[in-house]
């Protein structure tokens, strides 16, 4: 154990040669900053994965850093154009990592950033085969996520009536640690993914096949659709989950609320809205196995910005899929002319910042929205 603590020590230690740890591109600047107190110049070399000396110079006495406060020197290494692995830059007595050197240092880094939000899934098992490392896969958190809306008095003494139904909200992506899921958040993360896919596909050229259906590792590789549009359609599902039946009535704040006392709720017709969140009902221990999670998950009340979210994704969904998937595109059109219609109807219905369990994330402007 203690062999194994040292050793984890040493490697979260920050190194002294700081450098870029993708890589470099093979004609692209090579640039490196050194941790040193030197007031003189100090001799460089950059070694291959072989030892062989293949670049060497001088560095430059930078001085004191004003963000950092450290003194530090730097290098510039640009003479070295053999791409390759295992390159080690020494500074006097310091050594870096190991390096690469290749045309495309960041060519993998989309795939690594669309990662985060198939590891962040809720309702299925992150495997091993999916992820970079084994640790980061785990069993399925919440795999049966059956919700009712928050029922009691919440953390401003408001007294929420709850609901006569409850809703499958089984999938989608988990917020933060505290698994929480919020529609206002996935409105712009769905967006972002499917308005990149529809500007690639109108500017055309490589950039328009580089999320095609194989190139990201996700369990959908392989169905004939661009993976960027799989991962979406992921979120998708969950949105269309959390919307209201049509003919629900429900207690809700309208329009500006006093601070600092309990919120005046008036009945609503909350038909095609959108459930503001679904959580648990208190903070979740950080860090908790999404599997590990026992805490009662509720949905919480609707909101004019959640309900506008689902309409525009809702919309885009409609337009991307159209010709992909024709059933699909029409069930979110039918979902995004509800949502829209139930934001008509209650146009000014803010997200209480008063529960525990969860963020607010809300917003009391739906200008732009609108």
């Amino acid at each position: 154990m203690l062999i194994a603590t040292s050793a984890l020590s040493r490697e979260a230690a920050p190194n002294v040669v700081q450098m870029s740890q993708v890589g470099f591109e093979t004609h692209g600047p090579k640039t490196a900053t050194i941790i040193d107190p030197a007031r003189s110049p100090l001799p460089w070399r950059v070694m291959d994965a072989a030892g062989t000396v293949v670049a060497r110079g001088v560095s430059t006495v930078f001085g004191q850093d004003a963000g950092s406060g450290a003194h530090v020197h730097t290098v510039s290494f640009a003479s070295l154009q053999t791409p390759g692995e295992g390159y080690r830059l020494t500074v006097g007595d310091h050594e870096s990592r190991a390096f690469t050197v290749t045309d495309h240092p960041h060519a993998q880094l989309k795939y690594d950033a669309l990662s985060y939000f198939y590891q962040n899934r809720a309702g299925v098992p992150i495997t091993a085969d999916h992820v970079a490392r084994p640790d980061l896969a785990r069993a399925a958190g919440h795999p049966h996520e059956i919700a009712t809306c928050f029922a009691g008095t919440d953390t401003a003494g408001t007294v929420w009536p709850g609901c006569d139904y409850s809703l499958d909200v089984t999938g989608g992506w988990y917020d933060a640690g505290d698994h929480g899921k919020y529609v206002v958040n996935a409105g712009i993360s769905v967006w972002t993914l499917l308005n990149a896919w529809e500007r690639a596909q109108a500017k055309g050229g490589p950039g328009a096949s580089a999320f095609a259906d194989g190139k990201a590792d996700i369990p959908e590789a392989g169905n004939g659709v661009d993976d960027l549009l799989d991962e979406a359609r992921y979120e998708i599902e969950f949105l269309l989950r959390i919307q209201i039946p049509d003919g629900v009535r429900t207690m809700a704040p309208v329009g500006a609320q006093p601070p600092g006392k309990p919120l005046v709720l008036t009945e609503i017709d909350a038909g095609g809205m959108a459930h503001h969140k679904v959580h648990d009902d208190a903070w979740t221990p950080v860090p908790t196995n999404p599997a590990q999670d026992t805490r009662t998950r509720l949905l919480y009340p609707p909101s004019t910005a959640a309900t506008l979210n689902l309409a525009a994704v809702a919309a885009q969904c409609a337009r991307v899929w159209k010709t992909i998937d024709p059933d699909f595109a029409r069930t979110c059109m039918t979902a995004s002319q509800r949502a829209f219609r139930a934001a008509l109807r209650n146009r000014d219905v803010p997200a209480p910042d008063s529960f525990t369990g969860g963020g607010a994330y809300g917003d009391a402007d739906f200008s732009d929205e609108f």
